[in-house]
């Protein structure tokens, strides 16, 4: 049985590979030793070359962002972990609010101890309203970082849709 390597002429008539050896083509009988033109019919030419690579105009795909790293980000500096998953303007609205609202509580703890006579303050009345407001400090602080990480999944997926950021 002879292999594909034999199969190197086309049928000028129909282009169907064929063998040196066969006389006539196979699929449509065309006389492959008649000079070209003389029985008439036409002359085969082989198809031009597929166009280059499809997605050589299109720029490269966008990478995928690390959850974990956006929670690293986010625990170590609130607001980072959101520019890193491209919401940069919550991101620094975040990097601004916590360290404003923690220097905050500290300037009025302070003053509050320490603006009358300290043998005669009495914190008590101070310590539900702080406590309360260091609860929701550390509630948004969790928040951001579970936040971050939710965008990250919210970008990757949009990604893997749509093949762009959804921002």
């Amino acid at each position: 049985m002879e292999g594909q390597g034999d199969m190197n002429r086309y049928c000028p008539n129909c282009g169907v590979p064929t063998r040196p050896s066969t006389r006539y083509c196979h699929s449509c009988g065309y006389d492959l030793y008649a000079p070209p033109g003389q029985t008439g019919q036409r002359s085969y030419q082989p198809p031009p070359p597929p166009p280059p690579y499809y997605y050589q105009n299109y720029p490269p795909p966008l990478p995928r962002k690390e959850g974990w790293i956006a929670v690293l980000l986010a625990l170590l500096i609130p607001g980072v972990g959101h520019i890193y998953a491209g919401k940069i303007a919550k991101g620094i609205i975040i990097l601004i609010i916590m360290p404003a609202a923690t220097v905050i509580i500290a300037i009025t703890s302070y003053a509050a101890v320490m603006g009358g006579d300290p043998s005669s303050f009495n914190p008590v009345p101070f310590m539900g309203a702080y406590l309360v407001i260091y609860v929701v400090l550390l509630a948004f602080y969790f928040w951001q970082i579970y936040d971050a990480y939710m965008t990250i999944e919210k970008y990757n997926r949009s990604l893997s849709q749509d093949g762009k950021p959804p921002w």
